[in-house]
Formats: structure tokens, C-alpha cells, sequence
């Protein structure tokens, strides 16, 4: 059984083109891989040692390797043939809440009086980055239907 707590290390690191902090276990028995805060949209993401199986959709590949291209196009713009696909993924975890944020660092961040966490938190909501709602598609990129009780 993991340890609770008091096992990961802030420190500061880029997502993407902008500067952020990010969390590394500083001990094997750490429950977590890596927290990464995204600034955009103001988000903690905690990525979890637990695996999942979860459906993706990839590139469907020739015989060598290379992309196969779609005969016609598919409503998502994809000029090439995808297949869906089971992969074991890491579990992620999504803390979009300020407070529950400051709750994980206090929780799990050793460092967290000497680092200065803060200073990459948005201040003002309308620098913020709403990320819009993907649909779950079928295998030729057409949304699916949800399913209504009778």
C-alpha cells in the first residue's frame, strides 16, 4: 500500500509554449506518475500509476507504416483512414477547481512553502481557455447518438 501524501516535488517546467509548474514523485511508492498544471486552462492534471483500457482512434498504417489515405473526406477533416483500437492508458485525473488544487499540493507537494506555485495561477477568468466538449465518434469520424431511456 502507497503512503498518502508528502511524496512529490514541485518544480518549474513548460507546457507547451508557456512556463508552469509540475509535480514529480520523489519516492517509488508515489500513487501518482506526474501532476502537470496547465495555465491555459487553469487545470491540474494528475496522471496516476493505474492503468485503464480505452478505446482510441489511430492511423490505420500500409504496409509501410505510412498513413492511409481516406477516399473521401470525413466529417472531422482527417485526410486519412483511421481504426479504433484498445490501449492500456495511465489514468488521469482533472482538478479544475482552485481550492482542491492547493488541497493536492498541500497534500502531496514536499516543497510547497518554498515554491512559489502561485505565480502561474490565472488571475483573471478571461484569460482563461474553456476547453470545448468533443463528441465520441465512430470508426469513420461520425458522431454517435446518445443513448435516450424510454
Amino acid at each position: 500500500m502507497a503512503e498518502y501524501g508528502k511524496n512529490m516535488r514541485l518544480y518549474t517546467s513548460y507546457w507547451g509554449e508557456s512556463k508552469t509548474f509540475k509535480l514529480m514523485p520523489v519516492v517509488e511508492s508515489c500513487p501518482y506518475v506526474e501532476a502537470i498544471y496547465d495555465p491555459l486552462t487553469d487545470m491540474l492534471v494528475v496522471i496516476s500509476k493505474n492503468q485503464k483500457q480505452n478505446l482510441q482512434l489511430v492511423p490505420r498504417l500500409d504496409e509501410n507504416g505510412n498513413k492511409v489515405k481516406s477516399t473521401k473526406p470525413k466529417q472531422n477533416n482527417i485526410p486519412y483512414k483511421e481504426q479504433r483500437v484498445t490501449m492500456d492508458v495511465l489514468q488521469e485525473h482533472y482538478l479544475i477547481d482552485r481550492e482542491e488544487q492547493e488541497n493536492f499540493l498541500m497534500k502531496f507537494a514536499v516543497n510547497m512553502d518554498s515554491y512559489d506555485y502561485e505565480q502561474f495561477f490565472k488571475k483573471d477568468e478571461a484569460e482563461l481557455v474553456i476547453p470545448e466538449a468533443t463528441p465520441l465518434v465512430d470508426d469513420k469520424g461520425v458522431p454517435l447518438k446518445p443513448i435516450t431511456s424510454k
